[in-house]
């Protein structure tokens, strides 16, 4: 069996990976110690593994969100100029992803990182051939990960409108089908995308579980995947 366990719990978006263990009570005593949101399940692996889930958010729907409009103003007013132009730029774009989804369907799993802009744009080569300019923007933005949600979105607008500020008759193709789709060409490198983000931000997760064998002690190796949930996920039994 593949041994591949959701990082996002399937039921709860909010609800991410923190800890992971083959010993249940180990696993419920780390979940006695926090005093949020939490839940437990278990994967049927050859050995059985346990994941705690916790809440990073108290927020789960835009439609909860209470953006200090102030404390994010001065934020973003802390960059430099480049940096307040992109910063305020996402921004907007995160506004009108909201705008088109319902309030209740936009998920927010994160807080702002505004400071992360600024580190996307440091790395970005200027000065170089446009699409490699275009390109590294895009995809520093992807990993810095500074919005609550939206980032590959966000992040491919932000491709159009750089290279549309030089190439004002550069026609972007479609990129999603709907506000839940990729388009068949792209979805591989938004798949492949989410599963890299996943391992940075949360490399420190994965966990080598060692057990002994029932034929004379010899020890054995079980390391477990982590993979982003997507809709309609097929959860495990919960403990």
């Amino acid at each position: 069996m593949d041994r591949v366990v959701y990082y996002h719990h399937p039921e709860a978006e909010n609800l991410s990976l923190t800890f992971s263990s083959d010993d249940r009570s180990e696993v419920l005593t780390q979940r006695d110690e926090i005093d949020g949101d939490t839940e437990v399940m278990r994967y049927p692996f050859d050995v059985p593994v346990y994941v705690l889930y916790e809440g990073d958010l108290d927020i789960d729907a835009a439609s909860d969100l209470d953006v200090d409009r102030s404390w994010l103003s001065d934020r973003i007013s802390e960059l430099p100029r480049a940096g307040q132009v992109v910063a305020f730029r996402l921004v907007e774009l995160l506004e009108a992803a909201v705008e088109v989804r319902e309030e209740d369907e936009f998920r927010l799993y994160k807080e702002f990182e505004p400071q992360k802009i600024q580190q996307a744009i440091e790395h970005v080569s200027w000065g170089s051939a446009l699409p490699q300019v275009a390109g590294e923007l895009m995809s520093n933005l992807i990993l810095r990960h500074s919005l609550p949600n939206a980032n590959h979105r966000t992040g491919i607008a932000m491709l159009q409108f750089c290279i549309e500020t030089v190439a004002t008759d550069f026609d972007m193709p479609q990129t999603h089908i709907d506000d839940f789709s990729w388009r068949e060409w792209v979805n591989p490198y938004i798949v492949d995308s989410k599963r890299i983000i996943t391992v940075r931000r949360n490399n420190l997760r994965f966990k080598r579980h060692v057990f002994v064998t029932q034929d004379g002690g010899t020890r054995q190796s079980l390391w477990i995947r982590i993979r982003r949930c997507r809709r309609r996920c097929v959860p495990q039994s919960r403990v």
